[in-house]
């Protein structure tokens, strides 16, 4: 085990220096402002800072005015660094974003894998593997990302989730507070910490005081969302205005020629939706695309089925990059692509060796002893990958389950060592 101080040394070294490799070389943008940022949060950022607003485009084509297309809290974290330290340089905002976040990463870096009772070699091998893990390195320090934000999240919260020894009075308030943090980088895991908590409440008693805490923390925050939908959209609901659109994305008579090699975003480009004059609002264009959804469902039934097989292969089981636009595949057999695609081939059979090894735990004799970890890693995985796998997920969706495996494996190392003993 390394000291914690050389550990906190060099975790800041990875997360700024590999922010600032991560601009200058890799994304060569580090001189841009933080409004020209992906995924619509560009212009929500901007309209923030300037105007004092939550809004935004979805696309150039769109010509409606979004206020419940993203969760706030992301563009919100973004434009307040700005303002609180008087830059809109992406590079620096980028650093103060991930040193904010160092105050996850180390604690999960050391808590989790530094002072885990397994051998030191393995030690060294599991850090060494996540932190030179590409595709980790090269979404999860940026900004505009929701995946960036859920990974270290996720991984500190995994370790608490998994963890059997009595909490620090520290760690009692990251487990309170982490799942609401979970719920506003993205709302899918309103219903997965609900789910996953009950779980816990039933096998792991010791943590029920602080599970009912963070669910009453969770319950304020989807209050305040609610909240903060109806005065700004003008309706009181934890839904985001986008989503029946991403439903209909993947499931379109479109989809199966593109998905999931190309990006679906190509049909925003391409002007397929053809958006009716008369739909006004947001939330009119969600329930069109509801309507479109449903209609699809019920007239394109073999096209849906026929297309299940790879949506399911894409979230479970696929390693190949993927989510490109037309003119790009010469990228997808880059070095550095070969490189990830190796990293998620040991990530794949981990996965599914945690997976397999403890659905047979439960089956066998001393099922209650290992009820606890078997059955919160298959909840975590199969409520995390489903959504993806009815509308649609590439590559990056699936990095915020990464180090939860990792953790996992480590504790069934830790369990096995002491059951020999």
């Amino acid at each position: 085990m390394i000291s914690k101080a050389k550990l906190v040394l060099f975790t800041l070294i990875y997360l700024l220096g590999g922010s600032i490799f991560l601009h200058f070389f890799y994304l060569k943008d580090w001189n841009h402002s933080i409004f020209e940022i992906a995924f619509n949060f560009g212009d929500v950022v901007e309209n923030i800072i300037k105007h004092n607003k939550f809004e935004g485009k979805y696309a150039d084509n769109i010509d409606i005015d979004f206020r419940a297309h993203r969760l706030p809290a992301i563009p919100y974290f973004i434009a307040y660094l700005s303002i609180i330290f008087g830059t809109q340089k992406i590079l620096f905002v980028t650093l103060l974003k991930n040193l904010i976040f160092s105050l996850l990463w180390i604690p999960f870096l050391h808590e989790g894998i530094n002072k885990r009772n397994i051998k030191p070699i393995f030690k060294v091998i599991i850090a060494g593997f996540l932190l030179s893990f590409p595709q980790l390195f090269l979404h999860g320090l940026q900004i505009d990302l929701e995946e960036a934000y859920i990974i270290p999240i996720l991984a500190y919260y995994w370790f608490l989730v998994t963890n059997d020894k009595p909490f620090t009075k520290w760690q009692q308030a990251y487990f309170i507070v982490l799942p609401s943090l979970l719920f506003f980088s993205k709302n899918t895991f309103l219903y997965i910490i609900p789910i996953l908590s009950v779980i816990i409440l039933i096998t792991d008693r010791k943590k029920t005081k602080f599970i009912i805490a963070s669910l009453l923390l969770l319950v304020i925050s989807a209050f305040s969302l609610a909240s903060f939908n109806q005065k700004n959209s003008g309706k009181f609901t934890l839904k985001y205005s986008l989503e029946w659109f991403n439903i209909y994305k993947g499931n379109n008579e479109r989809t199966a020629k593109l998905y999931p090699k190309y990006s679906l975003d190509i049909l925003d480009f391409e002007d397929y939706y053809k958006i009716p004059y008369s739909i006004k609002n947001e939330w009119e264009f969600n329930e069109l695309f509801k309507e479109k959804t449903v209609t699809y469902f019920e007239n394109h039934q073999k096209e849906i089925v026929e297309l299940l097989p790879t949506k399911i292969l894409t979230i479970w089981f696929d390693i190949r990059p993927n989510g490109i636009f037309p003119g790009f595949e010469k990228n997808l057999t880059t070095p550095l692509k070969i490189l990830g695609m190796a990293y998620m081939l040991v990530f794949r059979l981990l996965q599914w060796f945690c997976l397999v090894y403890l659905f047979l735990l439960l089956l066998g004799k001393n099922r209650k002893y290992h009820a606890s970890l078997s059955l919160k890693y298959i909840s975590l995985i199969g409520l995390y990958f489903i959504p993806y796998t009815i509308a649609f997920g590439f590559e990056r969706h699936l990095l915020p389950v990464i180090i939860p495996t990792l953790l996992t494996l480590i504790k069934i190392m830790e369990d096995r060592q002491a059951s020999r003993n």
